[in-house]
């Protein structure tokens, strides 16, 4: 009878008891549907590494479509413990990251979606310390941050040129792209992306600024018929994997090393598999398939719109941080500004591949924030 005792309580304290293998649930909320090519192919399947660099301890359990956060209250719901991690859209939360969330503005200064992402990483992680204690107070551990592809033009009306865009009302993702719109003599509204389609038809708005992938992503396919190209502007304004600090301090100090290890390599990743493939495949069924649609090509009107809209993107920026109650608003701004600048000019002639940005990304990013973000030793700088 005692040696039975003993073997109970021997097991019972052993690694490989059912309760021991059980994984801890890491309860992930995305407002987005699960099924969109930026969570399904850009996130999740980074998820799933950092399960296997845990050895399983951990899983994600996924509550997409909202059902449990928005997008815009994603950083509220890691703050307050209703959920452990999620993807925070930038766009919509300034009234929680005044600092953190201006990147999602630099639209005008994103052309390739590589550098981009970078760019987003270096100056939150590496260049704003400002920013790292934003994302401190609202109990917030950034891990991945994330970039699209440029905005195409879908408009609902027939449209045969540029002009015939003034007057329209466009559906946006933030003030940026507003302010591109009423360049072109449209008005805009920001929108979730969800909302863009059902805006559509019931003619709340005429088009919408969006990346290609978006016309099947977001369900825009019947509510459009019309694509104004060239496409211009990366939309930089998202941090898809961000978890809580009591989330994180679930991982040992070799498994964070382990899961920072991965996320140079998953921003590139982010990109490539959650837009840019998707808009290249989109792009494609959209000129030789079932729902096809008018391609209208306005280079030679829209590309030096784009120019001197551009030029005027500081002082609108500045005016931005000023109105957020950011003190030192134009060197903040210029921060920002020289970051990108930065990865535009590193940017390899031939365009990144996955060894030169990861690479990159590591030493100029998650190399620097070792420390002060991740709790993994002393700083490194490039």
């Amino acid at each position: 009878m005692r040696a039975l005792v003993l073997a109970a309580v021997v097991l019972a304290a052993s690694p490989f008891s059912a309760a021991a293998e059980a994984p801890q649930p890491l309860r992930f909320g995305v407002g987005l549907a699960a099924t969109t090519p930026a969570v399904s192919r850009g996130v999740l399947p980074v998820l799933r590494e950092i399960e296997k660099v845990a050895d399983h301890r951990v899983k994600f359990d996924i509550y997409g479509g909202g059902s449990v956060v928005t997008l815009a209250g994603t950083v509220r719901g890691i703050r307050d413990g209703v959920v452990d991690g999620g993807f925070v859209g930038l766009s919509y939360v300034s009234s929680y990251l005044p600092r953190t969330s201006m990147v999602s503005q630099m639209v005008a200064f994103a052309s390739d979606s590589y550098a981009a992402a970078g760019a987003l990483h270096e100056f939150i992680l590496a260049q704003c310390p400002e920013c790292v204690a934003e994302l401190k107070r609202e109990n917030l551990v950034l891990l991945l941050g994330g970039s699209g592809a440029p905005s195409v033009i879908f408009c609902r009306p027939e449209t045969a040129a540029l002009q015939d865009l003034r007057g329209r009302a466009a559906g946006v993702v933030n003030a940026t792209m507003a302010r591109w719109a009423k360049s072109l003599g449209m008005t805009a509204e920001i929108l979730s992306p969800a909302d863009f389609a059902p805006a559509l038809e019931r003619g709340r708005i005429d088009c919408a600024l969006a990346p290609m992938s978006w016309f099947r992503a977001f369900g825009l396919v019947g509510a459009v018929h019309t694509v104004v190209e060239p496409a211009r502007g990366v939309i930089v304004g998202a941090m898809p994997i961000t978890l809580s600090h009591e989330a994180w301090g679930r991982f040992s100090a070799a498994e964070r090393q382990r899961i920072i290890d991965l996320m140079p390599g998953a921003a590139f990743d982010f990109a490539q598999r959650g837009f840019l493939l998707p808009d290249a495949a989109v792009r494609k069924s959209a000129t030789d398939g079932p729902a096809r649609l008018k391609f209208l090509d306005e280079s030679a009107d829209l590309t030096p719109r784009w120019t001197a809209w551009r030029e005027t993107e500081r002082a609108a920026l500045i005016a931005l941080a000023t109105r957020r109650g950011i003190a030192d608003a134009q060197p903040f701004v210029d921060r920002m500004i020289a970051v990108f600048d930065a990865w535009d000019r590193l940017t390899p002639p031939e365009g990144w591949s996955r060894e030169s940005f990861s690479t990159t990304l590591k030493a100029r990013a998650f190399d620097v924030a070792a420390g002060p973000v991740f709790g993994l030793g002393a700083p490194n700088p490039p």
